[in-house]
């Protein structure tokens, strides 16, 4: 009979930080994709490009329309359906790569990337009302937050 002692401390204590810092990770993730969340979500209440342009404004067609059916409502928000379908659908829309993390952001609605883009819709041109970019107000946020945790 063969015995063998394998001493695996050094092993078990790789492990340990391993999932320590996974852990870690997580709260930095769960972080960012609150943050960036929160930051698409307010481009719908501030109705402005990435460069600081106001949105255009709806057809006239569209707008008497809306004006009659939900008047106090922004451009893009009526009834909010389009701003509730922009989602980070969970943690593990994430991927975790040699070279960082990455995360992902969409809506399931059709109508989505024309919004944001503009181009044809049906026997419509729709105007570019981009609501999918992060500020940079958020990614100051994202990094201050990042650089504490270094």
């Amino acid at each position: 009979m063969f015995r063998y002692k394998v001493d695996d401390r050094e092993a078990q204590k790789l492990l340990r930080n391993l999932i320590t810092r996974f852990s870690t990770l997580n709260k930095e993730t769960s972080f960012i994709q609150r943050r960036v969340s929160r930051d698409l979500q307010s481009h719908f209440d501030k109705t402005i490009d990435p460069r600081g342009s106001t949105w255009q404004i709806l057809s006239p067609s569209w707008a008497k329309k809306k004006a009659r059916l939900r008047p106090n409502e922004k451009i893009l928000s009526f009834d909010k359906y389009l701003q509730k379908s922009i989602t980070s659908p969970s943690a593990m829309s994430k991927w975790v790569n040699p070279r960082g993390v990455m995360f992902s952001w969409s809506s399931y609605l059709p109508y989505a990337r024309v919004h944001n883009w503009g181009g044809q819709a049906g026997h419509s041109i729709m105007p570019k009302r981009e609501y999918g970019y992060i500020s940079p107000e958020a990614l100051n946020h994202i990094a201050v937050f990042i650089m504490r945790g270094i």
